[in-house]
């Protein structure tokens, strides 16, 4: 996944999300002149539109469709979900049955006109419960930390205004992660507000504790490492890799390249074009809060293989990647 592109440059990719981003503010302006009269047709109408994104921006081969339930092996069904990305592999036949398999969903997301704090509480609940349908998986720090489908937020817009919105809204993701939340694996995947900023879950195998610069907080870890997850909030402004604002900032774009990726760890022929969606570059400095997690989460026999040396520091889709994002 290295980067290629030269930094300061305008690509045509750049002018492709502005315009998609101006398009879903567009689309939010008039959704929104007869919310208040028929809401359930201007939820509707929300969830088309990301639905017909997805369906432009991902390979025609992931089929996408609104409105249904998960179904695993043994007949559970999940709650209820807005938008359902099946895998190439799911069987034309049962592309408008409701009811869809787990095993061919490549990704699910919960679309809002307006976020809410209620809706990433809500969110995280359905994702926690879509997470454990799947299963437990042994073997790579990827297996024990990741399991599918990848499940997240899509947002026109939020309810939070001033400067402070993004930290209120990663405050109130890091509060529903603690309620719900009982295992790395079950972590939301993504959320996209289109005219804030998105996040992106990355998960550390070992987080390294000479990394940490708090002298306390450091002597709290255990020295071999611990387990962390952060949600990453990407939301253009200047940090630790840029000086000043990032103009080529989307978050639609950050969205759409962050998924790409994911989708990549199970789908080799998706690498060449989500490396090059990360290579022209829609974000520079990202933050979050981090999760410690105890060794317990991995199973035994990846506990007895697990060492910080063994990780990866490149990030190319290993599973014994230091991030895996």
């Amino acid at each position: 996944m290295k980067s290629s592109l030269h930094r300061s440059m305008r690509h045509d990719l750049h002018d492709y999300m502005s315009q998609l981003s101006v398009k879903m503010d567009a689309e939010y302006s008039r959704i929104r002149k007869s919310a208040a009269g028929d809401p359930g047709t201007a939820g509707d109408e929300g969830e088309e539109n990301w639905a017909q994104l997805l369906r432009e921006w991902l390979p025609p081969a992931y089929r996408v469709v609104t409105k249904g339930q998960l179904i695993d092996g043994k007949g559970q069904l999940s709650p209820q979900v807005d938008v359902i990305v099946l895998k190439p592999s799911y069987p034309a036949a049962l592309h408008h049955k409701k009811k869809y398999f787990i095993a061919g969903v490549a990704a699910v997301f919960e679309c809002k006109l307006t976020l809410k704090r209620a809706d990433l509480s809500k969110a995280t609940a359905t994702c926690v419960a879509i997470k454990r349908l799947s299963g437990v998986r042994e073997g790579t720090p990827y297996k024990e930390l990741m399991t599918g489908p990848i499940y997240g937020v899509l947002a026109h817009s939020h309810q939070w205004r001033g400067p402070d919105a993004t930290q209120t809204i990663d405050d109130h993701l890091v509060a529903a992660d603690s309620s719900h939340v009982g295992h790395p694996r079950e972590t939301l995947d993504l959320v996209c507000i289109s005219n804030l900023a998105s996040w992106v879950v990355s998960k550390s195998p070992l987080f390294d504790p000479q990394e940490e610069i708090d002298d306390a907080a450091r002597a709290k870890l255990n020295p071999k490492g611990v387990p962390a997850t952060t949600y990453m909030c990407h939301a253009g402004a200047k940090g630790a890799f840029a000086d000043t604002e990032f103009e080529n900032f989307t978050p639609v774009g950050v969205f759409v390249s962050q998924l790409l990726v994911k989708l990549a760890w199970d789908d080799v022929q998706l690498r060449d074009i989500a490396s090059y969606f990360l290579s022209v570059e829609f974000s520079r400095s990202a933050v979050g809060q981090s999760r410690h997690w105890d060794w317990s989460v991995y199973s035994v026999g990846l506990r007895r293989k697990l060492s910080l040396s063994r990780l990866h520091t490149e990030i190319d889709w290993n599973e014994w990647s230091a991030t895996i994002e």
